[in-house]
Protein backbone atom coordinates (compact mmCIF):
# COMPACT_ATOMS: atom_id res chain seq x y z
CA UNK A 1 0.00 0.00 0.00
CA UNK A 2 1.02 3.30 -0.58
CA UNK A 3 2.42 5.87 2.24
CA UNK A 4 2.55 9.40 2.66
CA UNK A 5 5.88 10.54 4.09
CA UNK A 6 6.78 14.11 5.40
CA UNK A 7 10.36 14.66 4.74
CA UNK A 8 12.41 17.14 6.13
CA UNK A 9 12.26 20.86 5.78
CA UNK A 10 14.90 23.95 6.73
CA UNK A 11 13.73 27.25 6.71
CA UNK A 12 15.24 30.36 7.81
CA UNK A 13 15.82 33.96 6.40
CA UNK A 14 17.60 32.73 3.29
CA UNK A 15 14.62 30.73 2.08
CA UNK A 16 13.04 26.90 2.55
CA UNK A 17 15.27 24.01 1.43
CA UNK A 18 12.97 20.29 1.29
CA UNK A 19 15.90 17.24 1.81
CA UNK A 20 15.32 13.21 1.16
CA UNK A 21 17.48 10.95 2.01
CA UNK A 22 16.25 7.96 -0.24
CA UNK A 23 18.13 5.07 1.28
CA UNK A 24 17.21 6.29 4.81
CA UNK A 25 13.68 7.36 4.29
CA UNK A 26 12.13 5.22 1.65
CA UNK A 27 14.80 2.24 1.08
CA UNK A 28 16.03 2.59 -1.95
CA UNK A 29 18.04 5.40 -4.33
CA UNK A 30 16.73 6.45 -7.37
CA UNK A 31 17.94 5.00 -10.64
CA UNK A 32 15.66 7.55 -12.74
CA UNK A 33 14.10 10.45 -11.79
CA UNK A 34 11.36 12.53 -14.66
CA UNK A 35 9.54 15.84 -14.23
CA UNK A 36 6.64 16.48 -15.26
CA UNK A 37 4.78 19.94 -15.80
CA UNK A 38 2.66 21.85 -18.27
CA UNK A 39 -0.05 19.27 -17.72
CA UNK A 40 -3.54 21.43 -18.36
CA UNK A 41 -5.74 21.72 -15.34
CA UNK A 42 -7.39 18.24 -14.88
CA UNK A 43 -5.28 17.01 -17.06
CA UNK A 44 -4.41 13.30 -16.82
CA UNK A 45 -1.06 11.39 -16.41
CA UNK A 46 -0.48 7.65 -15.01
CA UNK A 47 -3.05 5.15 -15.63
CA UNK A 48 -0.94 2.63 -15.32
CA UNK A 49 0.63 0.54 -12.77
CA UNK A 50 4.30 -1.34 -12.12
CA UNK A 51 5.07 -4.97 -11.78
CA UNK A 52 8.30 -4.25 -10.06
CA UNK A 53 9.61 -0.58 -9.79
CA UNK A 54 8.76 1.77 -7.22
CA UNK A 55 8.00 5.08 -7.06
CA UNK A 56 8.30 8.33 -4.77
CA UNK A 57 5.88 11.19 -6.02
CA UNK A 58 6.92 15.01 -5.09
CA UNK A 59 4.88 17.85 -5.90
CA UNK A 60 7.47 20.99 -5.80
CA UNK A 61 5.02 23.38 -7.12
CA UNK A 62 0.99 23.17 -7.53
CA UNK A 63 -0.96 20.26 -6.48
CA UNK A 64 -2.65 16.85 -7.76
CA UNK A 65 -5.00 14.16 -6.85
CA UNK A 66 -3.64 10.98 -7.05
CA UNK A 67 -6.29 7.98 -7.48
CA UNK A 68 -4.39 4.71 -5.83
CA UNK A 69 -5.79 1.19 -6.50
CA UNK A 70 -4.22 -1.87 -4.74
CA UNK A 71 -6.07 -5.43 -4.64
CA UNK A 72 -9.41 -3.79 -4.76
CA UNK A 73 -8.91 -1.07 -2.40
CA UNK A 74 -9.69 2.86 -3.75
CA UNK A 75 -7.42 5.86 -2.55
CA UNK A 76 -7.44 9.57 -2.84
CA UNK A 77 -4.15 11.65 -2.03
CA UNK A 78 -4.05 15.42 -2.50
CA UNK A 79 -0.12 16.33 -3.22
CA UNK A 80 -0.15 19.96 -2.51
CA UNK A 81 3.05 20.49 -0.69
CA UNK A 82 6.98 20.10 -1.10
CA UNK A 83 7.16 19.09 2.18
CA UNK A 84 5.44 15.52 1.27
CA UNK A 85 6.51 12.44 -1.05
CA UNK A 86 4.14 9.84 -1.87
CA UNK A 87 5.67 6.31 -1.59
CA UNK A 88 4.08 4.20 -4.27
CA UNK A 89 5.17 0.22 -3.87
CA UNK A 90 4.53 -1.33 -7.29
CA UNK A 91 1.21 -3.03 -8.27
CA UNK A 92 -0.42 0.18 -7.62
CA UNK A 93 -3.03 1.18 -10.30
CA UNK A 94 -2.27 5.12 -10.77
CA UNK A 95 -3.97 7.90 -12.14
CA UNK A 96 -3.02 11.73 -11.27
CA UNK A 97 -4.83 14.92 -12.31
CA UNK A 98 -3.25 17.92 -12.30
CA UNK A 99 -5.25 20.47 -10.66
CA UNK A 100 -3.30 23.79 -11.68
CA UNK A 101 -1.51 24.41 -14.64
CA UNK A 102 1.76 25.38 -13.11
CA UNK A 103 2.32 21.99 -11.05
CA UNK A 104 5.31 20.71 -11.19
CA UNK A 105 5.80 16.87 -10.36
CA UNK A 106 8.43 14.88 -9.53
CA UNK A 107 9.19 11.51 -9.83
CA UNK A 108 11.42 9.20 -8.37
CA UNK A 109 12.18 5.81 -9.24
CA UNK A 110 13.48 2.76 -8.38
CA UNK A 111 14.53 1.49 -11.89
CA UNK A 112 15.22 2.59 -15.16
CA UNK A 113 12.68 2.93 -17.98
CA UNK A 114 11.71 -0.23 -18.83
CA UNK A 115 8.36 -1.21 -21.24
CA UNK A 116 7.91 -4.62 -20.09
CA UNK A 117 7.79 -3.12 -16.25
CA UNK A 118 4.40 -1.32 -17.40
CA UNK A 119 0.68 -2.56 -16.91
CA UNK A 120 -1.12 -0.34 -19.12
CA UNK A 121 -4.34 -2.19 -19.58
CA UNK A 122 -6.80 -1.76 -16.72
CA UNK A 123 -8.76 -5.22 -17.10
CA UNK A 124 -5.47 -6.82 -16.89
CA UNK A 125 -4.64 -5.00 -13.92
CA UNK A 126 -7.30 -6.64 -12.62
CA UNK A 127 -6.61 -9.80 -13.37
CA UNK A 128 -2.85 -9.82 -12.32
CA UNK A 129 -3.72 -8.11 -8.91
CA UNK A 130 -5.82 -10.48 -8.00
CA UNK A 131 -3.56 -13.19 -9.08
CA UNK A 132 -0.75 -11.93 -6.52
Amino acid sequence: MYELIEIQELADTRGRMNIIEFSALIGFNPLRMFTIQDVPVNGLRGKHAHKDCIQVLHCLIGKVEIQIEYKGIKSSVLLNSPKKVLYIPSMNWLEIKFLEDTTILNVYASDIFKESDYIRDYSEFLTISKES
